[in-house]
């Protein structure tokens, strides 16, 4: 098989992988499993003189980490990097007008502050182009609307 030269090598390239993949999750998986594949090719690169790590070794130590890392810095890390993604209060029961058609529990595009939003209908009734419609809620970048009363 490989050295154990080769080995540290193969770790820290596939954890710098699964770290830079993580840019497209946005999930923090592959993050830690990165972390982990990171951890292991410098564990494997300081000990190498010391004590030789088999492959098997090298895995048991990965699954382990992962598996801890995994179960509690994940949770802890969505808290610290997704707590200021709350709701926009100021948008919340704004009324504006529909500059496009949005059929009942569908989706369409509407114009809000300058720029095309996403909205979504939660109502049961169809709103038409020009009816006043309430943002009932944000969704990330999607606003949740309904139709006025007339």
């Amino acid at each position: 098989m490989f050295e154990s030269m080769d080995n540290y090598l193969i770790w820290c390239i596939a954890g710098i992988v699964l770290m830079t993949l993580e840019i497209t999750s946005g999930a923090f998986v592959l993050l830690m499993l990165g972390l982990s594949a990171f951890v292991v090719g410098l564990l494997t690169y300081f000990l190498q003189d010391i004590y030789f790590l088999t492959l098997a070794t090298q895995l048991t130590i990965f699954s382990i980490l992962s598996i801890l890392i995994l179960w509690d810095f994940r949770k802890k890390l969505k808290l610290i990097l997704l707590k200021n993604t709350q709701e926009y209060i100021s948008d919340k029961n704004q009324n504006i007008l529909a500059s496009h058609d949005i059929p009942p529990h569908s989706e369409s595009t509407i114009q809000y502050q300058g720029t095309l939003w996403t909205a979504f209908n939660e109502g049961g009734f169809a709103i038409v182009t020009g009816d006043t419609i309430q943002i009932v809620k944000t969704e990330g970048v999607k606003l949740i609307v309904k139709k006025m009363n007339s």
